[in-house]
């Protein structure tokens, strides 16, 4: 069954990059730079991603919805930003 989404093709064509995302931070700025720089992908990582693009023919598309101001955000989004 699918779902529906808020996530049109045109918003998530509109998506900002990591660098956008760091460049328009007005707090933590520091520690996201820091912490990503410091927090490379694994090989394990680059696998999942790899496995995820391709389980079957349909597109996959990894999006990850983030605030500079979060907390959770600042420890897991550097970590998890395969297109850098």
């Amino acid at each position: 069954m699918l779902g529906t989404t808020v996530v049109t093709p045109t918003r998530f064509e509109a998506r900002t990059a990591i660098s956008g995302f760091l460049a328009q931070a007005t707090v933590n700025r520091d520690k996201f730079e820091l912490y990503y720089k410091e927090s490379p992908l694994s090989a394990d990582d680059i696998s999942f991603f790899k496995r995820a693009v391709i389980a079957d023919t349909a597109q996959r598309k990894i999006l990850a919805l983030a605030e500079a101001w979060c907390g959770d955000v600042l420890r897991e989004l550097p970590t998890s930003s395969p297109h850098r």
